[in-house]
């Protein structure tokens, strides 16, 4: 079971396109408009602060730095 976890970096790119995809099938308001246009980056009315790159950015830095704990840890 712990073979997988030998390698961090496939297993962080496959969760960090399962996030990605389920983010864009969903289109959450917060991040989409109601035309399914991801919004922008900013403080103005019609943009916001977590955008789509800014939410995948912090994801794919988190779930990386996550699987490569888990994989020294179970060494």
């Amino acid at each position: 079971m712990y073979s997988i976890l030998k390698y961090p970096v496939k297993i962080s790119v496959f969760v960090y396109i399962l996030i990605s995809l389920v983010i864009l099938y969903h289109k959450p308001e917060l991040i989409f408009t109601e035309d399914g246009i991801s919004k922008g980056f900013g403080c103005a009315d019609d943009c916001e602060f977590f955008n789509f790159p800014v939410i995948l950015y912090s994801s794919a830095i988190l779930i990386t730095f996550l699987f490569e704990y888990i994989s020294i840890k179970l060494e």
